[in-house]
């Protein structure tokens, strides 16, 4: 990056900051599988969602749903025609809490989202978590801007300065543990059917889907609750820290 690129970013930055400031808040960049929401694709999920008769039917009323269009993936060396793109559905489970969790929230941060999904899922778990765009707007960075599926860096969305930053993931290894994380427990609500974004698993399974509400047990209920009350009160540490962090430095401009 050039000098005058790097001048450009620092003062876009730090005017930035100083509207936060004056707003009185903090950054605080969102991961969105299985940290605010858990999404599966087994076709049996749709199945049972439109079948009253069906035991799981009312654990699966407040689901949402989308469909991506989805070129194959193809195996190594693959010399044959290619297969046509294919429809995908999603099916999205918010996290328990979660509204009230961003109404508390919200005065106090600047929302963006980090993923290491795709844009065109990124984009459509946004309108189901922020359907007015009131929390987000565009902030918004993807596995397509960012480049890795591995790891995040929080210098691609504050190249200077990370210290008015706050993460909350339910990993640490992909942030490499930087102390501005706040890991929370990973909510699975599609129990057998994991994190979509692994490369390790296929994109569905036949196998049958056993429901994480239907057979979790209440002490991990209360553990999910404990797990939001506790990021709350992580993220109002967060914001004191850097009330009395900018206080100082607002102190010793004075002095000086």
């Amino acid at each position: 990056r050039s000098a005058h690129s790097e001048r450009q970013a620092a003062a876009i930055e730090e005017t930035a900051q100083k509207q936060l400031r004056k707003l009185k808040k903090l950054v605080l960049v969102v991961d969105l599988d299985q940290t605010v929401i858990h999404c599966g694709v087994d076709p049996t999920i749709g199945e049972w969602s439109r079948d009253p008769k069906n035991p799981n039917y009312e654990a699966l009323k407040d689901i949402k749903s989308f469909a991506l269009v989805e070129e194959p993936i193809l195996p190594p060396f693959y010399m044959g025609p290619k297969p046509p793109a294919r429809k995908c559905w999603y099916y999205v489970k918010l996290r328990p809490g979660l509204k009230e969790f961003f109404e508390k929230i919200a005065p106090h941060f600047e929302l963006h989202i980090y993923t290491m999904a795709t844009r065109a899922y990124a984009l459509e778990i946004a309108k189901i978590i922020d359907p007015d765009g009131q929390l987000f707007g565009d902030r918004i960075l993807s596995r397509d801007e960012n480049g890795s599926i591995t790891h995040k860096s929080l210098e691609r969305l504050f190249p200077m300065d990370q210290s008015m930053v706050v993460i909350i993931d339910d990993r640490g290894d992909v942030w490499n543990w930087c102390e501005n994380l706040i890991k929370v427990v990973p909510y699975s609500f599609f129990v057998g059917v994991g994190d979509i974004n692994s490369n390790f698993l296929p994109r569905q399974q036949n196998s049958m889907l056993h429901l994480g509400r239907r057979h979790r047990k209440k002490a991990e209920e209360e553990e999910l609750l404990t797990d939001i009350l506790d990021t709350e009160k992580k993220l109002q540490e967060k914001i004191d820290e850097e009330v009395k962090r900018q206080e100082e430095k607002l102190s010793k401009m004075t002095e000086e």
